[in-house]
């Protein structure tokens, strides 16, 4: 018989991002080091749709809980930040959460060296393959540095950073949880010692949201911190939406994005990006400034001049910022990427590579009525 962490972690790999099984078995030990068998029991009957506690106890009632004790076994998981609760004036709802982007981003400030070990091992067993996947949308974006964009076309509003933190009504930056996990395992950070790289954002007079520690920033103090991050050469991606809701200031060698990426054959094509960067060979004086700031190992130098491997050049802009001739630019893609218009749209878009139709649209059914029932 199934063993109740066996279900969940088939009842999860039906999330957009999914929960894959391994032949080692470590996605079962992650699923315990998150949830005790009581708590994974009652996840098996959420899901990314808020649930009410009267919808989630008609569904679980018959395991004994009252609903007294259901909420706080729901307000407990919630605490410990591996379901999401949300607030209104009429209702309070919970919902599952993904490995990533959730479960463990959600223990910012709070990581252990035995969750870095378990993250590192399951993204090597089979998580890089869910994660990375052909036919679908990636959960980011790669967008380029603002001092890129001397030599660029047009930019889009939804790939120019100050387009979108002008759009926002509020900002939190926090601690990064990719280096955290580096800072444990022994492999720091070879771009910054600074951790705080991680902003979110909020629009329309709602609250940006953070798990860990945070504090506010203006609009001006945001924009400075992209200023720093251009200088260390920091890759910008944010949630790949028209609005998006973070912004991860990332490097190759800690970000769990970038890093894995690098292990797989032709990188380029599992990124959302409208841009790569051409070489001028005839300014080009193979200065190498270019490749200390590729953070994908793009750039090469043959014959005193760079090059560049476009199926690994995700378009950050970075290596056009710092060359000293000018010879680097970016470039449009010949069909420009137009990302969704909300996160909520960008899990329907995933998810429909994955279900039936007929359940997708189901699923975007419910999703919109209870965002109207919400509002």
């Amino acid at each position: 018989m199934a063993s109740v962490y066996q279900k969940l972690q088939k009842h999860l790999d039906n999330l957009p991002i999914g929960f894959p099984a391994t032949e080692t078995g470590v996605e079962i030990r992650l699923l315990q080091y998150f949830f005790t068998e009581r708590e994974a029991q009652i996840l098996l009957h959420l899901t990314i749709i808020p649930q009410s506690l009267k919808q989630i106890y008609r569904r679980v009632k018959h395991l004994g809980y009252s609903k007294t004790h259901l909420k706080y076994i729901l307000d407990g998981m919630v605490e410990k930040r591996t379901i999401t609760r949300t607030e209104n004036k009429r209702n309070t709802k919970y919902r599952a959460d993904m490995l990533v982007v959730g479960l463990y981003e959600y223990k910012v400030d709070n990581v252990d060296l035995e969750l870095s070990n378990l993250m590192l091992e399951y993204m090597q067993a089979g998580f890089r393959d869910e994660f990375f996947r052909k036919d679908t949308e990636l959960q980011l974006r790669t967008i380029p540095v603002e001092k890129s964009f001397t030599h660029a076309s047009p930019v889009t509003t939804y790939d120019n950073i100050r387009d979108i933190i002008n759009q926002t009504t509020d900002i939190l930056v926090g601690n990064c949880i990719c280096r955290q996990s580096c800072d444990l395992l022994e492999r720091p950070c070879k771009k910054t010692d600074l951790r705080e790289w991680c902003l979110t954002f909020a629009y329309d007079g709602k609250p940006a949201t953070w798990h860990g520690n945070k504090r506010h920033l203006t609009k001006d103090e945001a924009l400075e911190i992209l200023e720093k991050a251009e200088k260390v050469g920091l890759v910008l991606q944010p949630s790949n939406s028209q609005k998006p809701a973070f912004l991860c200031l990332c490097c190759g060698c800690c970000c769990g994005v970038l890093s894995e990426a690098k292990h797989l054959r032709n990188p380029a094509q599992y990124f959302e990006s409208n841009y790569y960067s051409e070489v001028d060979t005839d300014l080009c004086i193979g200065c190498e400034v270019c490749i200390n700031r590729c953070n994908m190992d793009a750039i090469m130098i043959i014959n005193h001049k760079a090059v560049i491997d476009w199926d690994r050049c995700i378009g950050c802009g970075l290596c056009v910022s710092t060359c000293p001739k000018s010879a680097i630019r970016l470039t449009f893609k010949s069909e420009l990427d137009i990302p969704p218009k909300t996160t909520t749209g960008l899990y329907l878009r995933i998810l429909s590579k994955k279900m039936p139709k007929r359940k997708i649209f189901g699923l975007a059914l419910r999703i919109l009525l209870g965002l109207k029932l919400n509002h």
